[in-house]
C-alpha cells in the first residue's frame, strides 16, 4: 500500500455508487543498466480485495544510478457496494520487473491523491 493514500466514505443508500479518482506519480529503480520497466498500480478495497488494475507500459532505463520517473497515472472506477457501510479505498503499486524498486516520485512539484464522491443510484 501507499503510505496515505487511502479513503473512507460512508453510502447513504444501497443503491448509490461510489466514483474513486486516483492519481500517482511513480520513481524507479531498475537493478540493472540497460533494462525496460513498467509499473502495475492497483485499486484495492479495505479488505485488500483488487478492485481495478492499471499497467503502465515498459519505459527503457540506461542506467541504474538514476531513478526513472514516471508520468502521473491515474485510474478512475466506479464502484456499486450496494451497502450503507463504510468502505474503504486504497492505491498500492509495483514494478513489472522482479528487483527493481518503485516509489512515490517526490520532486516538490507532484502529487498523490484519491478522492471518493458518492453518487445517487
Amino acid at each position: 500500500d501507499i503510505s496515505g493514500l487511502s479513503v473512507n466514505i460512508t453510502p447513504s443508500s444501497t443503491s448509490n455508487k461510489i466514483f474513486v479518482l486516483v492519481t500517482v506519480n511513480a520513481l524507479v529503480r531498475n537493478s540493472v543498466s540497460n533494462s525496460s520497466t513498467g509499473i502495475t498500480l492497483v485499486l484495492a478495497d479495505g479488505s485488500n480485495n483488487t478492485l481495478c488494475k492499471f499497467q503502465h507500459g515498459a519505459f527503457y532505463q540506461q542506467s541504474n544510478t538514476v531513478p526513472l520517473r514516471f508520468p502521473a497515472d491515474g485510474v478512475n472506477f466506479l464502484h456499486s457496494p450496494s451497502s450503507t457501510s463504510e468502505q474503504t479505498y486504497k492505491v498500492r503499486f509495483a514494478t513489472t520487473q522482479s528487483g527493481n524498486s518503485v516509489g512515490v516520485a517526490d520532486n516538490g512539484d507532484t502529487n498523490c491523491s484519491i478522492t471518493a464522491m458518492e453518487i445517487a443510484g
